[in-house]
């Protein structure tokens, strides 16, 4: 960090007051961003992060951070030059050394802000100019295919069911069972299940959910929560006209083909965490694994990112193993 600040010729505003007001109050909008979209639920590495992700980059180009006169608007080289700050000022063990010596002079130990900087830092990285990410989604997203067995609204009503089957198999006793999703126990992943469908559902409606991800979703049956927000979901995906309807850069078809990816590959975190079969669905994973290499191929796979980095897999494996590996779980022997 001491050599990076030397570089940059940043280290009079060390002892400069309106200088270190200045970082502070820039430090603050964008842990504050970032927290909000966080709470938000959304994905450092969507299309959705770019917009908080520019008026962040709106916020620092004027300040003295951006130590750049050539850079004055956002665009590639600001987001690169922003990326490049925050990751040679995001180290924990410095975050931590700060933390001990305000304990240690009995002043109040600043929150941890790690979390914000993995996201912003994951944010810039998936889309380090304005568009990126929609860019490359709506070239995707042109392609008029449909990969699915039997066609995608099949395939989801199959892969809602069997994954309903495994909802119901779960008792409030195993709640508390970790699962492959780091940090989350089986409550956390069916109530994960339900959102999702609240979510999608919601949005092929037009009408998305007002509450946000992390809010309580079972409630106290979590059976009736999945059959509940699983039914309104295949309902919405069944209008006329649905599939062919236009959502940003997405048609329908891909809004019910999110749907059915997240409960394929949730489904397998739930079957994982309870010890049971994770062959789900074999036909609809092998016809997965190409659109999830296809959508998720290219985002950065780091601790902000929705994924973590693929993990090896037998040749051999069933295709719904070898989908979860590429998505960064570990797969159980």
């Amino acid at each position: 960090m001491a050599r990076y600040t030397a570089r940059q010729g940043q280290g009079a505003q060390a002892t400069d007051p309106a200088a270190a007001a200045e970082m502070r109050a820039l430090t603050d909008l964008w842990t504050t961003r970032a927290r909000e979209a966080m709470q938000a639920g959304v994905a450092a590495d969507s299309p959705a992060a770019d917009a908080v992700v520019a008026d962040v980059v709106a916020g620092w180009l004027p300040s003295g951070a951006n130590n750049n006169a050539a850079v004055t608007s956002d665009g590639p080289d600001a987001r690169s030059l922003l990326h490049e700050q925050l990751t040679a000022a995001a180290e924990p063990a410095v975050e931590r050394f700060w933390q001990l010596l305000c304990i240690l002079g009995g002043q109040p130990a600043p929150a941890s802000i790690a979390a914000e900087g993995q996201w912003l830092t994951t944010a810039l990285r998936a889309n380090p100019a304005p568009g990126t990410r929609d860019s490359r989604l709506e070239a995707l997203y042109a392609q008029d295919s449909d990969p699915w067995p039997g066609g995608v609204l099949d395939a989801f009503a199959r892969v809602r069911d069997t994954v309903g089957a495994l909802v119901r198999a779960t008792t409030p006793e195993q709640f508390s069972l970790p699962t492959p999703c780091e940090d989350w126990t089986v409550r956390d992943l069916l109530d994960h299940l339900v959102w999702e469908n609240i979510i999608w559902g919601g949005l092929a409606q037009g009408a998305p959910p007002a509450d946000g991800h992390t809010e309580d979703h079972l409630g106290a049956d979590h059976v009736a929560a999945f059959e509940t927000a699983s039914a309104t979901a295949r309902a919405a995906f069944r209008q006329p006209g649905m599939l062919d309807r236009s959502f940003g850069p997405a048609p329908g078809r891909r809004v019910a083909e999110q749907l059915l990816i997240e409960l394929l590959v949730h489904g397998w975190d739930l079957a994982a965490a309870l010890g049971g079969d994770r062959d789900l669905e074999s036909d609809i994973a092998r016809a997965a694994l190409p659109v999830v290499q296809e959508v998720y191929g290219e985002l950065p796979r780091t601790v902000g990112g929705s994924f973590a980095p693929a993990v090896p897999v037998p040749r051999n494996a069933p295709a719904l193993d070898r989908v979860a590996a590429f998505l960064g779980r570990r797969i159980p022997h």
